[in-house]
């Protein structure tokens, strides 16, 4: 007797797959076969939720926040600092003295 809707969607896959009057075994195989790819399922979203948790978890944590905006404070700085020098860059060839930037740059 299905109870639960993993039960009846189990039974109706066997049913499809094996039929109703084929070998008792190789239904009781896949059934079981099934039952554990569902416990399989459970699991890893469990673990899935957990690692999650832990991660939403680490974001509140004060040292780990200063970590974090230290970092992107340092990306910033060097992707300023490489648009500097590619401006630079390019302004090279089309500058009209050294200190002056034409006016397309």
């Amino acid at each position: 007797m299905a109870y639960r809707q993993t039960d009846r969607v189990i039974a109706e896959l066997v049913d499809a797959t094996c039929g109703r009057h084929d070998d008792m075994r190789a239904r009781y195989l896949l059934e079981q076969a099934l039952y554990g790819l569902v416990r399989l399922a459970k699991v890893e979203q469990l673990t899935d939720m957990r690692v999650d948790s832990e991660r939403a978890g680490a974001l509140t944590d004060p040292a780990r926040q200063r970590a974090t905006r230290a970092l992107l404070r340092k990306v910033r700085m060097d992707v300023a600092a490489s648009r500097r020098r590619l401006r630079d860059d390019a302004c090279d060839e089309c500058r009209e003295s050294p200190e002056q930037p034409c006016g397309e740059c």
